[in-house]
């Protein structure tokens, strides 16, 4: 292939994917059906019309539309649009030691946190809506410290009420003075967080696919339920790359966002 036409090809690839707007979220008045024509004002009193998406929306619904020609938003941190920014398995693609790296295997549920903070989401991973939310981040924080609490207690009693005398031989008795109730408990706890980070995790993959209008390449139609599923600590590395620039951006691990505090969030406010 000569230099011309690769070159060719090239431009031509980064065209198709600019091609793909900006997009901004907008939440219904009131219920609205679809292909409606929805005049909108924002917070500076600017007004445009927007157009509602094929299924309709109920009163209260944020939905996600490609911004009108002309609108000026706020600062936002630039991702590609109509991809990822890069793999699924480029982990280490800022080196092993990166903070987001760290945060992605050792409590992945933090990096969740600080992506559904500075994406505009609401603790399971839903758009944001106008009126006040909690802070994303400082509830799944909450949640995963009350959970590594509660299992640690359970732990502690668990081998506090257990037993180990020496039998003799070089072997031991181990005696277990606790019923079944710690374990059940434990477990439940275990089940109710494993599948709260899950669906929270599938939530926000998909409304960042959505921000940044990223089709599905596999598994169609549960391409965020795999991936979430089957690869939790690349998936929310990846978001995590994806909606932090770090090219241009040091990461944080103590950081509501894991960025810096001057750094633009990742997606608009809702209008």
């Amino acid at each position: 292939m000569s230099a011309e036409e690769s070159g060719y090809k090239k431009e031509t690839l980064q065209t198709d994917f600019n091609r793909f707007p900006t997009m901004m979220r907008i939440q219904a008045p009131t219920d609205l059906p679809p292909g409606y024509r929805l005049q909108v004002a924002d917070k500076y009193e600017q007004k445009f019309y927007i157009t509602v998406p094929n299924l309709g929306v109920k009163q209260g619904d944020v939905f996600i539309v490609p911004t009108p020609d002309g609108y000026q938003h706020d600062e936002l941190i630039y991702a590609p649009k109509g991809q990822w920014r890069d793999g699924i398995c480029n982990c280490c693609t800022h080196g092993p030691c990166h903070p987001s790296v760290a945060c992605a295997l050792c409590c992945p549920p933090i990096l969740m946190g600080q992506v559904m903070e500075r994406s505009r989401l609401t603790f399971c991973g839903n758009l944001l809506r106008q009126k006040f939310n909690p802070s994303a981040f400082k509830v799944v924080f909450i949640l995963t410290a009350t959970y590594a609490a509660l299992n640690a207690i359970f732990f502690c009693y668990m081998a506090y009420k257990t037993d180990v005398e020496d039998a003799g031989n070089g072997g031991y008795q181990v005696t277990i003075n606790y019923g079944p109730i710690p374990i059940i408990a434990k477990n439940i706890l275990g089940v109710v967080f494993g599948l709260f980070c899950l669906i929270a995790l599938i939530n926000t993959r998909r409304n960042v696919r959505g921000q940044y209008a990223i089709p599905e390449e596999r598994c169609f139609g549960c391409e965020d339920l795999c991936c979430a599923f089957f690869c939790t600590c690349c998936t929310v590395a990846q978001v995590a790359r994806q909606t932090g620039d770090y090219e241009k951006n040091q990461a944080k691990c103590c950081s509501n966002t894991g960025l810096p505090e001057h750094v633009p969030h990742a997606a608009p406010m809702t209008v």
